[in-house]
């Protein structure tokens, strides 16, 4: 199997400093930029399911993907965002503050009716174990959240989280592993963005031809 984990676009909450969680999001007009660049990326590349999370965010973003594969899309919960509970919708700087005083780590955290880091990894599991091995030698897309990618890369890695988290998963990138049988995996791409190097230049296209 050959999964393809994509992350969704920018949004207005990630510009903004707010904490998401399980909110929908709202993209950006870089993001909309970002998203129509890992759709033509991906027009030429084979895939035979798709699978996402059903945030609004992610599905804008998936959207765009399927467009051009003729296949429908299978929603799930288990690929959500960490549920960030009482601090969703709030500023980035408090949750930051709060989880210090609180003397855990970020992924340890788990905010009143949130989650932990962990508790995400539960449900990528899940995830991970339905299309096991229902799809191997098939070429699944996957478009999820900075959070659950990495927890569906630290569990098909056999990973430590706290290795793991700190890296950066960008939005709208292309995460790529290859999954052999005994399910032995190989990374193929990890946050690749360069089919976002033009985006820059074409949003300040954009917005010069709105002024």
């Amino acid at each position: 199997m050959k999964l393809l984990l994509v992350r969704h676009g920018e949004t207005e909450e990630n510009v903004s400093g707010i904490i998401q969680g399980q909110r929908p999001g709202t993209l950006t007009e870089k993001g909309k930029l970002q998203v129509a660049a890992i759709a033509k990326r991906l027009q030429s590349e084979k895939i035979d399911r798709i699978f996402s999370s059903d945030l609004s965010r992610a599905r804008l973003t998936v959207e765009a993907i399927a467009a051009s594969h003729a296949l429908q899309i299978s929603y799930s919960a288990d690929l959500r965002e960490r549920c960030q509970g009482i601090y969703e919708g709030g500023e980035r700087d408090v949750y930051y503050s709060t989880v210090k005083k609180s003397g855990l780590s970020l992924i340890a955290f788990r905010a009143e009716g949130g989650e932990s880091i962990y508790d995400v990894q539960k449900r990528t599991d899940r995830f991970l174990d339905s299309i096991w091995p229902q799809y191997q030698g098939q070429n699944v897309l996957v478009c999820a959240h900075g959070g659950s990618i990495k927890t569906i890369y630290t569990s098909l890695f056999k990973l430590a989280l706290e290795d793991v988290f700190p890296r950066v998963v960008d939005n709208a990138s292309l995460t790529s592993i290859e999954i052999l049988a005994g399910r032995e995996v190989r990374e193929l791409c990890f946050n690749s963005v360069d089919h976002l190097a033009d985006v820059s230049s074409e949003l300040l296209s954009v917005n010069k031809s709105d002024a």
